[in-house]
């Protein structure tokens, strides 16, 4: 939500201040978007890699501690099923907030007016973003 407030301001400031048209700061927000998005999800991926390996790996230890080899193995796949399933869901939303960003942003040119720029990928872009904002805000990233 954060970076769509900064986009929002972005866009205030590219046509209040810098003078330009509407499109032009739609544009310079979208681009923005486009880049905070790639920046954050660089960074949830790192982290979320980060602790799937020290749940996998903290479970095969407890297993095969406590039952052996067979222990360490069913610790092993223990570790790894749930950080899989936050992992999955968590680049689903990322993967529809970066490509409704995407849409929004090739929606049109600079040269366009609102009138002539792509519908279908204004309310798909709208779309995939909203969902997006709604997935990560339940899961938390």
């Amino acid at each position: 939500m954060l970076g769509i407030v900064i986009a929002v301001i972005v866009a205030a400031w590219t046509v209040f201040i810098g003078g330009n048209t509407m499109e032009i700061g739609f544009l310079s927000a979208t681009g923005f978007l486009w880049v905070w998005y790639w920046i954050w999800t660089v960074v949830v991926l790192i982290i979320v890699s980060g602790i799937m390996l020290v749940t996998m790996g903290a479970l095969t230890f407890a297993g095969a501690k406590i039952f052996g080899k067979v222990g360490g193995f069913f610790g092993f796949v223990a570790g790894g099923a749930f950080p899989i399933l936050v992992a999955a869901r968590v680049m689903i939303a990322r993967a529809l907030l970066l490509g409704g960003t995407y849409l929004l942003m090739t929606s049109g040119t600079l040269e366009m007016t609102f009138s002539q720029f792509s519908t279908s990928k204004l309310i798909f872009g709208t779309l995939l973003l909203v969902i997006g904002l709604v997935i990560s805000k339940k899961s938390g990233s």
